[in-house]
């Protein structure tokens, strides 16, 4: 949206803002992000408010008819997005802004259906992967690339996945989604 700078950290300090922010009159921060008394007085010379972005309702996940995998996605990722249509008729996933939360129903989807797989994206993997592990009684592994969502396909047989985001490419993303797919077998 015009007009709007999206802040992803956790604290906004006032050397984290840009020099400049033209056609800036608000901006956007996660839920839980701290901002500093110099940062917000520092926007409000500027005249730019401060907003919070508001937490997305859990969704019931749904996998797409004989896909058997579980997507899930701590934000809305453009980069996962382009990787799920370059993969062709990939399932649909779904969006929760707390990351124990998303981790949680992926557990228990998993757990309903021991055959599937479940891939979550999410800025924090280790604390999904251990979500999604205690709710399903399944091995679940934080992975940040290709090459250990393979090794934790190998050691675990068929863990939950939880893999580290923003920073993946869209080919790392389908690869991991073939990983996964595949039962640890690349295609």
């Amino acid at each position: 949206m015009s007009g709007e700078w999206r802040y992803d950290g956790r604290i906004l300090a006032a050397e984290h803002l840009p020099r400049r922010l033209p056609g800036v009159t608000r901006v956007v921060v996660r839920p839980g992000t701290i901002v500093t008394q110099l940062a917000r007085e520092d926007l409000s010379q500027r005249g730019i408010t401060i907003g919070q972005e508001s937490p997305a309702a859990p969704a019931v996940a749904t996998p797409a008819p004989g896909t058997g995998i579980w997507i899930g996605s701590d934000r809305d990722y453009p980069v996962l997005s382009l990787a799920l249509s370059l993969a062709g008729g990939a399932p649909g996933r779904t969006h929760s802004g707390d990351s124990a939360a998303l981790a949680a129903e992926a557990g228990r989807w998993r757990r309903d259906n021991p055959d599937g797989a479940v891939v979550i994206f999410t800025a924090k993997p280790e604390l999904a992967a251990w979500e999604a592990g205690k709710a399903s009684g399944s091995p679940a592994a934080a992975v940040c690339g290709v090459p250990q969502a393979s090794r934790a396909m190998a050691t675990l047989g068929k863990p939950i996945l939880a893999v580290e985001m923003p920073g993946r490419t869209a080919y790392e993303i389908r690869q991991i989604l073939r990983l996964a797919g595949a039962s640890g077998r690349p295609s």
